[in-house]
């Protein structure tokens, strides 16, 4: 849901309110992706299974804020690029 919000807001330029979203889903990932990590740990099957999600998950997570491009610079991309 928090997704979907952020995308809202950003598309309507609401750039504060699309961080807060943003930062709302940083705060989830960084706290289901342990969990999920100790509960598949030492199961084959459900261990597995989540690997290829886990693996795209983590580098998501640990990304620094500096190393995402801002809502607001990314806006500031698309209005001077000629059309």
């Amino acid at each position: 849901m928090a997704a979907i919000q952020h995308q809202r807001y950003a598309h309507t330029k609401l750039f504060k309110r699309a961080n807060r979203m943003l930062e709302k889903l940083r705060t989830h990932l960084g706290r289901v992706i342990p969990a999920i990590g100790r509960k598949t740990e030492g199961n084959g099957g459900p261990e597995a299974a989540f690997a290829k999600f886990l693996l795209l998950a983590r580098p998501a997570s640990s990304a620094s804020k500096s190393a995402l491009p801002s809502p607001s610079s990314a806006a500031r991309a698309a209005s001077s690029s000629p059309m």
